[in-house]
């Protein structure tokens, strides 16, 4: 009895919540990082059982465009029937469904998962012992994993092995709350957390908003998801949970390579100066300067004190210092006036991956000819002018007549 009040209670609890939210070798390559850190035990009733109750839920999505062409198919090495014939979750659903609309979809019981014959890597870090991502990298890249994913959805193994499609991979993690076993991805978590007012993170501040949330995420982003370059040992907020973070891709040797048209691109281990332009309607004076706030890697920087006239424009600009590792970077942009973008993404290059050719006296190229000039422009230094703001005093007698009257001093700020 009290168990069927328990789930009716999930059930009213997900109806109440939902009223209040607006609706050859196959040899892969891993684009997945993780994190995450010593957790706190739970209580009766709200417990993660113990490290190794969790799995994978894997999805086969066309390469190019990023669509799912597979039913999610979950994995796990826990014998999930012996937890709970009634474990609630969510349905299969993948982080590419949510990303495009979907909402959640609570279901009590019929829960279907799958035990590999090779028992998969620990995915969630427990205080004991971690996760290994390197481990997780060389499992879900093999070709033993591509044959199983291949064989339990349907997707010639072929199609796979020449990159015709990518797996995308989403952490799952198996706990018991409001005494109930539920089943549920990263993204499932945030997304359930935020119909609960955050009491599932309350109950969880580390097992699900820290190691769940950091189990896997991006290093580059790829179809349409952005990549992680947050702190990875600290609890996340339930929107990066949600659009973020609880996904890796694999894709195989003979994958189309993803072209990114990337907005900048800086050398490793180099000051550099990032500019936007900053609009306002209403002239920004020292009573009410204009700001521009640029968010790097999880650092802020600012440009503040900047003097823009009526209908007027201005660069705002800051220094920083690019990683000493290639990758790509994303950097945010905030302002109280209109900014030419509010989102630079960056490609951080090491030159000495390019080395420039060294030729020899005998060297030939009957083929050459003279290539087209490049576009691109390379620039090394950029001037720019801005403006400046001063009180200039006007005084005016203003007469009442009989000698009588005063002075106002109707003056104004002057722009230069």
């Amino acid at each position: 009895m009290k168990q069927i009040k328990r789930l009716a209670a999930f059930m009213l609890l997900f109806m109440m919540c939902l009223t209040s939210v607006v609706p050859a070798h196959a040899t892969g390559s891993g684009n997945v990082d993780g994190g995450g850190g010593s957790l706190n035990h739970g209580k009766d009733g709200y417990y993660w059982p113990d490290i190794g109750y969790d799995g994978v839920r894997v999805t086969v999505v066309d390469a190019q465009s990023g669509q799912r062409v597979s039913v999610p198919v979950d994995y796990t090495n826990v014998d999930v029937g012996t937890l709970s014939p009634d474990i609630c979750h969510f349905g299969k659903v993948s982080k590419v469904d949510y990303k495009n609309g979907a909402g959640l979809s609570p279901q009590v019981g019929g829960y279907v998962c799958r035990k590999p014959a090779v028992s998969i890597p620990q995915i969630i870090s427990g205080n004991s012992r971690k996760a290994s991502i390197p481990v997780i990298r060389q499992y879900f890249c093999s070709e033993a994993a591509a044959v199983m994913v291949a064989n339990d959805t349907g997707i010639p193994f072929e199609d796979i092995e020449e990159g015709k499609y990518k797996l995308v991979i989403e952490p799952i993690i198996y706990l018991v709350y409001q005494h109930l076993y539920f089943a549920m991805t990263t993204t499932e978590a945030g997304l359930y957390n935020q119909m609960t007012g955050g009491d599932l993170g309350s109950h969880f501040p580390t097992v699900v908003m820290k190691n769940h949330a950091l189990a896997l995420f991006l290093e580059r982003s790829d179809l349409g998801f952005a990549a992680w370059t947050g702190p990875t040992g600290s609890a996340r907020t339930t929107q990066e949970m949600i659009s973020i973070l609880g996904i890796g891709i694999i894709s195989y040797q003979k994958a189309p390579e993803t072209i990114i048209d990337y907005d900048k691109e800086y050398r490793v281990d180099t000051d550099v100066i990032i500019a936007v332009q900053l609009t306002t309607g209403r002239e920004k004076t020292p009573d009410n300067p204009a700001w521009a706030r640029f968010t790097v890697g999880g650092r802020t920087y600012s440009h503040s004190n900047i003097y823009i006239p009526e209908n007027g424009s201005q660069l705002a600009w800051v220094k920083w210092h690019t990683p000493s590792e290639p990758g790509e970077v994303t950097i945010t942009i905030s302002s109280n006036c209109s900014t030419s973008t509010g989102q630079i993404r960056a490609k951080v290059v090491d030159m000495d991956d390019n080395p420039p050719p060294d030729p020899q006296a005998d060297d030939r190229n009957d083929g050459f000819s003279v290539p087209a000039a490049p576009n691109k422009q390379n620039v090394t230094s950029l001037t720019w002018g801005e403006w400046d703001c001063w009180w200039h005093a006007h005084w005016v007698w203003h007469n009442r007549g009989e000698d009588d009257g005063y002075w106002c001093d109707h003056a104004r700020f002057v722009f230069s």
